[in-house]
């Protein structure tokens, strides 16, 4: 394929795909709150079908042109290659169709092509398709470099329904991966971690990863974010994508389920929360959304018949999305004009025939005369004193050379409008994102504000229930079974000191008058040590206790 026809489909598609991304951005959270999470994550299918759009043939039918004679040039081509034996002409005399000439003048304009000109869409086409290639690439990569490291000491407990269910101490979460070999990763703790019914709706939500496609889902987003590497509008969208894709799973898990599973489901949510997984994998443990997903739980509720209208509203929407963004197919007589011609070699005089008559070979037709307009031409100088049109001096004074400066200064108008019109909307949308981002700033500082106050209060009352729990531990009482612990002992070992010891009441005297009276010092000395350990242990575990409250 031409690269310029490649580079000009290319051009076309991301143009489209990013303003029909800006569009999803801007619409999903209306349609989240209308309809739900599941009908804005199915509007991210608008830009990646546009993507994948191809042309469409007879949108450009006003772009044949009648001028352009192909059946001549075919048949000047044939006779040619019938005729004439192939001779290379040099690469400094070659001479090309230049497209732009072709569609103005209505006539092919030759021009000298140079030797050594960099083919420049053909080099930002490789730029373009490189740079997806390493994105991607990259992602891959890293994706099978996590799943090589999980599955290491992982161990696979069962598999039903085609989908494996692994656990491992390097899971921190739950996961659902693999798009043919599907599986669920969970952590080694998951028993622990999860009572039995925030158990069930963890794996009913991994499950519901594998049912619903998304992680299909999560590769084509994968592969329209590689070919929009440069774009950081994709990035943005990216993440708000796979935001919207565990809210759809959430309430895909949770329209089943009675209204007091939403307490239990939130608290699995919370004991999810992990650090990033690679963009392939559906991880519950966002820590980002954790705020959003409790706060949609709770208006959840929606009548079957809302949730049709959404459905039908969002056909609507990337049906009619797609219709106004597609591109048209030219047809072949406008892909063939558009393709440059290589010249027709020079056909050498045939030698005379003995005994044929001399035949003298027609006069070339003389070139059309070039109308009155410098619109189809490549080279034109006006000045004060002559005009030049593709080296063909005009007289100024005549009603050719006043045509011609009567539509420059109608050019040079339409110009100075159109730099006008541009900075009127350049100065309208600085001043709409100007106030759009204080809009932005002061909700953030005030949700700022509201999650400070409710981790201060949250922090309050922590330190006021382990300010309680500290009150009932009775260390006394550990540190005098300590000693009576340790009395007990030295008077087992030293029957002497039993002896000298057994009216005294008071735990430490009785333990000074027990190493008195005994020979072996160091022993005592040891036994009063193991003692003040056992007591320091105690009192560790019972501040270990505090601290799990």
């Amino acid at each position: 394929m031409n690269p310029e026809v490649m580079q000009s489909w290319a051009v076309e598609a991301l143009i489209a795909s990013s303003f029909l991304i800006l569009f999803v951005l801007l619409l999903r959270g209306t349609a989240q709150r209308l309809f739900g999470a599941r009908i804005a994550y199915a509007l991210w299918a608008l830009p990646l079908l546009r993507m994948m759009l191809p042309r469409v043939p007879g949108l450009d039918a006003a772009r044949l042109r009648p001028d352009v004679e192909l059946g001549g040039v075919a048949h000047m081509v044939v006779a040619s290659l019938d005729s004439a034996p192939a001779i290379a002409a040099p690469a400094a005399a070659a001479a090309t169709i230049v497209p732009g000439a072709a569609r103005l003048a209505g006539a092919p304009a030759l021009v000298e092509a140079a030797p050594h000109a960099i083919d420049w869409p053909a080099l930002l086409l490789f730029v373009w398709l490189g740079g997806a290639v390493l994105h991607l690439g990259w992602h891959m990569l890293a994706h099978r470099r996590f799943l090589r490291r999980i599955k290491a000491d992982a161990v696979l407990l069962r598999r039903d329904c085609g989908i494996s269910i692994w656990t491992g101490p390097a899971v921190p979460g739950p996961l659902a991966t693999g798009l043919l070999d599907r599986a669920i990763l969970l952590p080694a703790d998951f028993t622990d971690r999860y009572a039995p019914r925030e158990r069930r709706l963890v794996l009913a939500h991994e499950v519901a990863h594998h049912c619903r496609g998304d992680l299909f889902a999560n590769a084509a987003a994968l592969v329209l974010l590689s070919l929009h590497w440069f774009n950081p509008l994709a990035h943005r969208a990216y993440r708000l994508f796979r935001a919207d894709q565990e809210l759809a799973c959430d309430e895909t898990v949770l329209s089943d389920e009675p209204e007091d599973a939403r307490f239990h489901y939130g608290q699995a949510i919370v004991k999810s929360v992990a650090p990033r997984f690679p963009a392939a994998a559906c991880a519950m443990h966002s820590a980002g959304l954790l705020k959003q997903r409790l706060r949609m739980m709770t208006r959840m509720s929606r009548s079957m018949l809302r949730l049709a209208a959404g459905a039908l509203l969002g056909v609507g929407i990337t049906a009619g999305g797609l219709a106004l963004t597609a591109s048209g197919a030219a047809a072949a007589t406008d892909l063939i004009a558009d393709m440059p011609v290589p010249p027709l070699p020079p056909v050498p005089p045939q030698p005379p025939v003995p005994g044929a008559p001399r035949v003298t070979p027609p006069a070339p037709p003389a070139p059309p005369a070039p109308p009155a307009s410098f619109k189809g031409h490549h080279h034109v100088m006006i000045s004060d004193r002559s005009i030049i049109v593709d080296g063909r001096a005009i007289d100024p004074a005549s009603d050719e050379g006043r045509e011609i400066r009567r539509q420059a200064e109608e050019a040079r108008r339409d110009a100075e409008r159109a730099a006008r019109e541009a900075a009127r909307e350049a100065a309208r949308a600085t001043r709409e994102a100007q106030r759009d981002a204080a809009y932005a700033t002061r909700d953030a500082r005030r949700e700022a504000l509201a999650d400070a106050a409710e981790a201060r209060r949250a922090g309050l009352e922590a330190a006021r229930a382990a300010r309680e729990m500290a009150a009932h531990v009775d260390t006394s009482g550990i540190v005098r079974a300590s000693l009576r612990s340790t009395r007990a002992s030295l008077e087992a070992d030293c029957p002497n000191g039993r002896r000298a010891a057994s009216a005294i009441v008071d735990d430490r005297a009785a333990i000074k008058a027990i190493a008195a009276g005994c020979v072996d010092r160091e022993a005592i000395r040891a036994e009063v040590r193991r003692g003040l350990i056992r007591a320091k242990a105690g009192i560790a575990e019972a501040e270990l206790h505090i601290n799990d409250f």
